[in-house]
């Protein structure tokens, strides 16, 4: 952490920690996470941007940014071992999808049966659809014989288009 933006206050030190977080993190978990630290830690200001994973790691290297906070699957993880690093989670892909596709509610579906589906999937560079893609090729399934209908970038958008 760069140390060099730290003030003296009349109580306690002001920090500024600049944060750089790919879009899931970003939006959903380290706004959770800032919020209750910045209860017991009022002074330390968070100023949050999103970018793809690969762009928060080169911030960190560079200075840029504080904090990185990104996702990886488990086959990436040397991407980050040369850095202090601590995971957080460890989360499974869910597949949403409208009523008509006939996918029931709370039933696990195999990832060759998605290829049978017409799919909703993120923009080509974002981590979201690199997840899908290391899925894909870990199951030996080309992610070009996929039905991709449609191609959004946001977690949001995707969840929207389908509901």
């Amino acid at each position: 952490m760069n140390y060099s933006n730290i003030k003296p206050s009349t109580t306690s030190f002001e920090v500024k920690v600049k944060i750089a977080a790919s879009e899931i993190l970003g939006e959903h978990i380290i706004p959770c996470l800032v919020s209750g630290f910045k209860i017991s830690n009022p002074k330390i200001d968070f100023s949050l941007q999103i970018y793809n994973s690969s762009d928060t790691v080169r911030m960190v290297k560079e200075g840029v940014v504080d904090i990185a906070a990104v996702q990886l699957p488990k086959k990436l993880k040397h991407y980050i071992e040369k850095f202090e690093h601590l995971m957080i989670a460890e989360d499974r892909l869910v597949v949403i999808s409208a009523v008509e596709y006939g996918i029931p509610t709370g039933r696990s579906i195999t990832v060759k049966e998605l290829t049978k589906h017409p799919l909703v999937l993120s923009e080509e560079k974002t981590d979201l659809n690199h997840f899908v893609r290391h899925l894909f090729s870990i199951h030996r399934i080309d992610h070009r014989q996929l039905k991709v209908k449609l191609r959004l970038f946001g977690t949001s958008a995707i969840i929207t288009s389908v509901s």
